[in-house]
């Protein structure tokens, strides 16, 4: 029912008029401000579309702190010969109240393989495994979910270069893991053993140098021991990265932009206020 069917107009508008308020601008045309370049320039960045993580952000891997979704987005479940496990979000064990999701990951059976996660960086996994109304997204916008499902390139390890791996574990059976940077057949381009896993979180980091270049690598974390696993803030940065800052920016991105010498940066834009999907 039209609550407002035969409200007069002049009531409505000064009930909307109420609660406008006055702004009022004043130019003064005879005192000008500072002079202004007509080569004056500036640069644009907006956090969509891989511009920040996956793009300046130095980090390599997609949804490392598992708080991106209800699911775990970027994610997938590693199983080799006869063994059998399951991964989850969980929120009964958080690393701290400002980062309450951490990954689940249950091995019931080492068999004669290994059990773990996979994170391929920003190529991320199928659209119809990690967003659950799908089929949805496809009708509302389907250029854009067509897109999303095609093969993108994955994490990009080049030969001789140095990573470094920080990540929070914690686990009353499972004492080591196996860490790796791979090829998508397995094939290992840097590996390492992370020990010292125990009941309570704890901070962990290993470095690795690749032995060899893929631009379509993937991370995998492993165990081949029965127990369960919980996981928080997985993180991977290569060691080199502009003027060496822990956590820093992409070294060639970033030098591009600053050689642009900008002389404003506008920042976050309009669109990042915007939508779902980009």
């Amino acid at each position: 029912m039209n609550i407002l069917r035969g409200v007069p107009i002049a009531i409505i508008s000064g009930l909307l008029g109420a609660h406008l308020f006055a702004a009022e601008i004043t130019v003064s045309v005879d005192k000008p401000g500072a002079a202004i370049s007509p080569t004056f320039y500036g640069a644009f960045f907006e956090d969509i579309n891989r511009a920040g993580d996956g793009g300046l952000y130095a980090e390599m891997l997609q949804n490392r702190s598992f708080e991106d979704a209800a699911i775990p987005l970027g994610w997938m479940l590693l199983k080799t010969g006869n063994a059998e496990g399951a991964m989850s979000l969980d929120k009964t064990q958080p690393l701290n109240a400002k980062n309450p999701t951490c990954l689940k990951l249950e091995i019931t059976n080492a068999g004669n393989g290994r059990v773990g996660i996979v994170n391929q960086g920003f190529k991320g996994a199928p659209m119809d495994e990690k967003i659950p109304n799908a089929d949805a997204q496809k009708k509302w916008f389907p250029k854009f979910a067509a897109a999303a499902e095609k093969s993108k390139q994955g994490l990009n390890v080049v030969q001789g270069k140095e990573y470094v791996l920080t990540l929070y574990a914690k686990s009353s059976a499972i004492a080591t893991l196996t860490v790796a940077l791979e090829k998508q057949d397995g094939t290992s381009l840097a590996e390492q053993e992370i020990k010292g896993i125990d009941a309570g979180w704890k901070k962990l980091e290993v470095r690795f140098t690749a032995k060899g270049s893929d631009t379509n690598a993937r991370l995998t974390i492993s165990a081949n021991k029965p127990g369960t696993l919980f996981l928080d803030m997985v993180s991977l940065f290569p060691k080199d990265t502009w003027k060496g800052r822990p956590n820093g920016l992409r070294p060639d991105m970033a030098q591009m932009l600053a050689d642009m010498h900008p002389g404003l940066l506008r920042f976050p834009g309009g669109s990042f206020s915007e939508a779902h999907q980009l």
